[in-house]
C-alpha cells in the first residue's frame, strides 16, 4: 500500500485486498490525531464500508485494480473521506440509503450505515467515486490548576448535557477540598447549553453558602458566551472578564 502525505491530507493507494483495510483505517486515524482530534467515532466505519465496497463491488475483487483513498481536513473537526475504484460505476440514483428496520437483513447495510454516520454522502463519476463528509464531535476535557489561591478550571470542548455529570462531579470535588475561589477559563469553549448553565447556577449557590468572601470569575469567554451570562443574569454572581482584562459586566 502506498501512502502519501501533503499539507491538506493523506492519500492511500492499495490493491483490491481486504486484508489492507485495517491499515487504511489506522493511517487515517493517525492523520486525524495529527490534526488534534484524539477520537474520531464514525471514521473507521465509514472507511471500512467504503473501501470494502470499492474492493468487492467496484473492482469485483480484482487485485490488480487499485483503490484510491483520500482523507483531508476541510474545516474545524470536519473531514472529507474520498474513495475511488476502477469499476464502471452504478446507478446510485436508485439507492435507498435508509437503514432497514428488519434486524434479519444481512446485506445492503453498508452505504446506509455510512449515510447515517456522515454529514453528507455524495457520488461522482457514475458512482465509482464516493465522498463522505464527517464532523467529529469535540470531546470535552477539564484541566485544573491553582494560581494564587484560585482554583482555575479550563474546559476543552463544549459544555453540554453530555458532560454535565463529570463537570458537576469536578466542581463538587473542589468544594469538598474547601475551595471557594474559582476562575473558569472558557477560551476553548464555543457553546454552553441550558444544562451546563444550570450547573453554573447551582454551583454559585453552593459556593455562596460555604463562604461569603468567595470568588467566581469567567475569563476568556467568546462574545456569545459573555452575552449569555449577561442575559441569564449569571454575570451578577460571576465576574465576566474579557480577554483584554476589562470586566465585562
Amino acid at each position: 500500500m502506498h501512502v502519501e502525505h501533503d499539507q491538506d491530507g493523506i492519500t492511500m493507494e492499495l490493491p483490491s485486498d481486504l486484508r489492507l483495510v485495517d491499515q487504511v483505517v489506522e493511517q487515517a486515524r493517525k492523520y486525524v490525531r495529527e490534526q488534534g482530534v484524539e477520537r474520531s467515532p464514525g471514521l473507521g466505519l465509514i472507511l471500512r464500508e467504503l473501501v470494502n465496497n470499492a474492493i468487492e463491488h467496484g473492482n469485483a475483487g480484482e487485485q490488480d485494480h487499485m483503490v484510491k483513498v483520500r482523507v483531508e481536513s476541510v474545516g474545524e473537526l470536519r473531514f472529507l473521506v474520498r474513495v475511488e475504484d476502477k469499476g464502471e460505476g452504478f446507478d446510485h440514483s436508485a439507492l435507498d440509503l435508509r437503514l432497514s428496520e428488519d434486524p434479519n437483513q444481512e446485506r445492503n447495510r453498508g452505504l446506509p450505515m455510512v449515510n447515517a454516520y456522515a454529514d453528507e454522502l455524495l457520488f461522482e463519476d457514475n458512482g465509482s467515486v464516493v465522498l463522505a463528509y464527517l464532523t467529529v464531535k469535540r470531546e470535552t476535557l477539564f484541566e485544573t490548576d491553582e494560581e494564587d489561591g484560585v482554583q482555575c478550571i479550563t474546559p476543552t470542548g463544549d459544555l453540554s448535557s453530555s458532560v454535565a455529570e463529570p463537570f458537576r462531579s469536578l466542581l463538587v470535588s473542589c468544594l469538598d477540598e474547601g475551595r471557594t475561589r474559582f476562575r473558569f477559563d472558557l477560551s476553548h469553549v464555543s457553546d454552553i447549553d441550558s444544562v451546563a448553565l444550570s450547573i453554573f447556577v447551582i454551583f454559585a449557590n453552593m459556593v455562596a453558602k460555604r463562604d461569603e468572601d468567595n470568588l467566581l470569575e469567567v475569563v476568556n469567554a467568546s462574545e456569545d458566551i459573555r452575552e449569555m451570562f449577561h442575559l441569564t443574569r449569571l454575570s451578577r454572581v460571576y465576574s465576566v472578564i474579557e480577554e483584554d482584562g476589562k470586566d465585562g459586566q
